[in-house]
């Protein structure tokens, strides 16, 4: 482990012309002791493999750069945990291959961290891009309850706004190789059962919306979830029967969503009735859908 280091892990999946330029967001920081793990997911040299080195090689230049290879694609959590064991970096951070982190991501999160040493992780906001317009921003939150929140889906804590000391996540646990989604709430959820994440309040990520192809069907949605339940089981069952209810709820809705947009009514139905008459949870996602369409159609142009 290297004292300083920030490893930043970037799993890459069949999207290499969006990759450059979360590279390059990587590379611009204004905190420059890292190293930039890209991890192939694709399939051992096959076509997108190919590509992506191809990419890499044509437009990127810089030695902290360096491709981790799988022996074969599982998932998007084997690939982030090749990257954390492959780190020599005395922190860990993550980026997906189609966003991008602002110039102070780091260097802000790492002078937060000394300000708290007794915190081992940080976090911050997002803000949503279509295109060049940004259409949301997502909403400021406090540390209160915090892994509570994150199960119940409340706050927007993502594996690409986080900062983690590495002996911290070491302590509490990797991703969940036997999930396919929801990995990123899962982590937190563990790392959150030993340690406490400072939340930065600044937008310092941002995600781009343009890119759906990975996008889950109703067809898979209920096991993904159903899957991710029972991973987090274990902190789930330390609530009240009251938040677990909550949480549960609150999960079942993304399979109502899903099976809506998909017109799969039958397995919406089949989730409504489960979720019953918990006003909590629609006012929930009333609360959070409205909040959707208001910054939609109050997006501002990129300057």
């Amino acid at each position: 482990m290297v004292e300083g280091l920030v490893s930043c892990i970037v799993p890459t999946y069949r999207r290499s012309e969006m990759l450059v330029r979360a590279i390059n967001s990587i590379l611009g920081q204004t905190y420059k002791k890292i190293e930039v793990l890209v991890v192939d997911d694709n399939e051992r040299n096959d076509e997108y493999s190919v590509l992506m080195h191809k990419t890499i090689s044509e437009n990127i230049s810089d030695s902290r750069v360096k491709i981790i290879h799988q022996e074969r694609h599982i998932n998007g959590a084997a690939a982030r945990n090749a990257g954390i064991r492959a780190a020599k970096g005395e922190f860990i951070a993550f980026l997906d291959d189609d966003d991008e982190w602002k110039p102070t991501k780091l260097q802000k999160q790492l002078e937060l961290l000394s300000n708290y040493p007794d915190y081992d992780g940080a976090t911050c906001l997002i803000e949503e891009y279509q295109g060049d317009t940004l259409f949301m921003r997502r909403p400021k939150y406090d540390e209160s309850d915090l892994q509570l929140r994150v199960l119940k889906g409340e706050v927007s804590v993502g594996t690409v706004t986080l900062l983690l000391r590495r002996s911290a996540l070491d302590k509490t646990g990797y991703f969940d190789e036997k999930l396919n989604r929801n990995q990123e709430v899962q982590l937190i959820a563990s790392f959150l059962s030993g340690n406490k994440l400072k939340v930065l309040n600044e937008y310092l990520v941002v995600v781009h919306r343009d890119d759906v192809k990975n996008r889950p069907k109703a067809e898979k949605i209920e096991k993904i979830k159903l899957d991710f339940l029972n991973s987090v089981s274990q902190y789930i069952n330390k609530y009240s029967a009251k938040e677990r209810k909550r949480i549960f709820n609150n999960n079942y809705f993304d399979i109502v969503y899903v099976a809506i947009r998909d017109h799969n009514i039958k397995l919406a139905l089949r989730y409504i009735k489960k979720i019953g008459f918990d006003f909590n949870t629609y006012e929930t996602q009333f609360r959070k859908n409205i909040r959707k369409i208001k910054n939609k159609y109050s997006a501002v142009r990129l300057k």
